[in-house]
């Protein structure tokens, strides 16, 4: 922040003094120009994100957040043990959750 701030004001007091009033001002919308690009450089309004978006609605694949979700999890050790430490991180009881024998997916994948 401190190297932003440099940038609009000059650092000498003297040199800060006899900025015009009109120097100052392109000074500051510059700072607010820069300021409402990074506002936008991570949110819904960045071109990107609206870019992604449009894509996503074309193929049918972007998702109402007012509908629940559905999570399925497969693991290869033990089920029980894998949902009290996942319920632990998502801090959410979690359903559907999979064994799978990974030799026989092996053998499949071969076969």
């Amino acid at each position: 922040m401190r190297d932003f701030i440099a940038n609009i004001l000059p650092a000498d007091n003297q040199e800060q003094k006899n900025l015009s009033p009109i120097s100052l001002q392109a000074r500051v919308i510059e700072a607010k120009r820069k300021i409402a690009k990074l506002k936008t450089k991570y949110t819904d309004n960045h071109p990107d994100v609206v870019s992604a978006k449009a894509e996503l609605q074309k193929l049918n694949l972007l998702t109402n957040l007012n509908e629940p979700g559905w999570q399925e999890f497969y693991v290869s050790d033990i089920q029980v043990k894998f949902k009290e430490i996942a319920e632990l991180f998502l801090g959410k009881e979690i359903d559907h959750v999979h064994k799978v024998d990974l030799e026989e997916l092996l053998q499949e994948h071969k076969g």
